[in-house]
């Protein structure tokens, strides 16, 4: 180890390095159903978080635990029994968890050399000693004294150390977002499957004239879905007293802008939205106009709350001085007019760009809603008929998941019979190691059968599913029954070791749509999961770019 320490480096052991290296209490706390206090785990400790626990502990035996191990804000977490070596950073101010069976790094808060800890126990120095100092047979296990021995490289000189992580953060913080792309993406499909398979409101072609819930006129050739904008009627008769008011302003802006002919688009004044009154509201832009003068000065935490409300439902909002309406109403026309043509362009943009060009961008607030010339089907007074689930669509069924899917046997392939290669071996808990075979086509999808019972993965590329899984082979959509099983409740078996049983799973009962709308599903949902998987690859490079600088940094090769 001497021989390889790189220049202008050194090893120190971790008890001397760090303020205080011990472990979290080994009793077993009376469990509560209800406190502010979670007990972790090193089970809780999985990919750099701290996974939720239903394990909860009272203020007296956290107060206790705390004598040995409290935990403060950029300390390091390190699994010792089971999953050893899972590591997670706290970045909570005042955590009021505590710990068991967890080995705890204390950094005296020091933000860099908690960071620089996490990428230690990475490197293959890290993984070369964790891997000697590992005991039991069963399951696995580091001793306290093993941490506290746990020689570190680190920089002579303090500074160096936050320049160097400096620079590798600038990649975690970009996976990092990356990640938080992906929860939304993700949460956004979940959300499109509720909506449209949950909740019944699936997009229907709209007919022209038909009139939406809210008492909205449609009109199928609109940029923006106005007939879903809320409406509370009981406004109606202020609204034609506001309209009768005659407010010079407003009367100005009204004859200069009412004549479609000359403005291009219809625009309406005095518009009931919600629970708000707007002064001109042009609907098929979604596109409000706002005339301020003295009639708001007294109004304006009213204003702001309806700008908020406003915007949230989608709306664009515009506000115009009176004075300028008074004094230079053709500039008032430019204004708007321009305001107008930013609008048209907005909305003109796909929401997911265009998948056959392969364009895969964010999907915009209005994903999960009907579109442009369509309607949700409950809303819009579509036909259900009853059923054992309650009432359902017309022509939509009950059935059991075996009329959508099959679940087939993942294979066995024991450490010993894997063979270097880039095909994912996956278990009921996740990534389980790599081969050089491939069992099923990607993408796919995995169910837990044993171990994590019930788990659903998405798997993007090819994969072997070992025999703790089922994978699925789907008689529908993929997307659409990967969701579909995010929402089932599967159930273990009686036996010693908990399973589930594949043909009690594939009895479940379900609500089986019609094909056409899965297939629409499908549509909306395939650019989502493309995007998921272009942020997966691009993290996996990040990384791999991140754990390449890192030893050029340590030997000195690369200077900051």
């Amino acid at each position: 180890m001497q021989n390889s320490i790189p220049k202008n480096w050194q090893v120190i052991k971790a008890t001397d390095l760090c303020a205080r290296v011990t472990d979290g209490t080994h009793d077993t706390p009376m469990r509560l159903s209800v406190s502010k206090h979670p007990l972790i785990t090193s089970k809780q400790l999985k990919d750099g978080k701290i996974n939720s626990t239903d394990y909860f502990i009272s203020e007296d035996d956290f107060e206790e635990i705390n004598k040995r191990s409290k935990v403060d804000q950029w300390d390091v977490l390190f699994g010792m029994i089971g999953t050893v070596g899972d590591t997670v950073i706290v970045k909570e101010e005042n955590p009021q968890f505590a710990i068991k069976n967890i080995g705890l790094f204390k950094t005296g808060k020091n933000k860099a050399l908690a960071q620089w800890l996490i990428y230690y126990f990475k490197s293959p120095k890290g993984n070369s000693y964790l891997k000697s100092v590992i005991r039991g047979t069963s399951q696995g296990y580091i001793p306290l004294e093993s941490l506290r021995e746990f020689p570190i490289l680190i920089p002579k000189e303090k500074n160096y150390l936050r320049k160097v992580m400096a620079v590798l953060s600038t990649f975690d913080d970009k996976i990092e977002l990356n990640n938080k792309i992906s929860k939304t993406l993700e949460e956004m499909a979940h959300a499109i499957f509720k909506e449209w398979f949950v909740e019944f409101e699936f997009p229907i072609p709209l007919l022209r004239g038909t009139v939406a819930a809210g008492g909205w006129k449609i009109n199928a050739n609109s940029l923006f879905p106005y007939w879903n904008l809320p409406k509370n009627q009981k406004l109606r008769e202020r609204a034609k007293e506001l309209r009768k008011q005659g407010i010079l302003s407003e009367v100005v802006f009204w004859k200069k802008f009412k004549d479609k002919k000359t403005l291009g688009w219809d625009i309406d004044r005095q518009v009931i939205i919600d629970n708000f009154i707007v002064d001109f509201f042009i609907p098929e832009l979604g596109l409000v106009f706002e005339i301020d003068g003295a009639s708001h000065d007294d109004k304006q935490e009213y204003d702001l709350e309806r700008e908020v409300v406003l915007k949230e439902l989608g709306l664009e909002v515009v506000r115009v001085s009176d004075r300028d309406v008074l004094k230079n109403i053709d500039g008032v026309w430019e204004f708007v007019n321009m305001a107008i043509k930013d609008r048209v362009k907005e909305l003109s943009t796909p929401p997911f760009g265009h998948p056959s060009r392969g364009e895969e961008s964010t999907p915009s607030g209005f994903a999960c809603h009907p579109s442009r010339g369509e309607l949700g089907y409950k809303s819009s007074g579509g036909k259900m008929i009853d059923s054992e689930l309650g009432k359902i669509p017309e022509g939509w069924e009950i059935g059991n998941l075996a009329d959508i899917l099959e679940l087939a046997y993942g294979k066995a392939l024991k450490e010993n019979q894997r063979k270097e290669g880039n095909v994912l071996v996956i278990g009921s808990s996740g990534i389980v190691g790599t081969h050089n075979e491939k069992l099923v086509s990607g993408p796919g999808i995995v169910v837990g059968r044993k171990g994590n019972v019930g788990s659903i993965l998405w798997v993007d590329d090819d994969f072997y599913p070992i025999d703790t899984t089922y994978y699925v082979k789907s008689k529908k959509g993929l997307h659409y029954c990967y969701c579909l099983l995010k929402k089932q409740m599967f159930i273990s078996g009686d036996s010693a070791v908990p399973g589930l049983n594949r043909d009690v799973a594939l009895r479940n009962t379900i609500i089986v749509p019609k094909d056409e709308i899965i297939e629409k599903f499908e549509n909306v949902a395939i650019p989502i999961f493309l995007k998921l998987a272009k942020i997966k690859k691009e993290n996996k490079k990040l990384a791999a770019l991140r754990d390449l600088l890192l030893p050029k940094l340590m030997k000195g090769e690369i200077r900051i």
